[in-house]
């Protein structure tokens, strides 16, 4: 939606143009400058709304079940307040979080069979 309405901004700011240069017309330009402005408005509101999506990742992965394991499969929900983590001046990162007794909990860099 926000290409569509950065689109519109465009087309009505060659409008205006057109209208004050070319072909004055006071009333097509007046008409040119009220859908720039609402133009401009929504790009401004439907982007702000993208943004808000993007901030509340949620990601989703299924734990297979090892050979030790008697249970079914578990699903893993990590929700992340951002996509970039805060590392100290050695590289490490504090993450934290609750986990059943007995759990094995690894982290990698998305490479399969990759962990630390």
């Amino acid at each position: 939606m926000v290409e569509f309405f950065s689109l519109m901004v465009v087309v009505s700011c060659v409008g205006i143009w057109y209208y004050i240069k070319v072909k004055p017309n006071p009333n097509n330009r007046k008409i040119t400058i009220g859908i720039a402005l609402i133009s401009f408005a929504l790009v401004g509101i439907t982007s702000q709304k993208e943004e808000q999506v993007t901030e509340s990742t949620s990601t989703t992965e299924i734990v297979e079940k090892s050979e030790s394991s008697s249970t079914d499969p578990v699903v893993v929900e990590l929700k992340l307040d951002s996509e970039e983590l805060e590392v100290d001046e050695e590289g490490n990162a504090i993450i934290t979080g609750v986990t059943n007794s007995g759990a094995s909990v690894s982290v990698g860099l998305g490479i399969v069979g990759d962990s630390a």
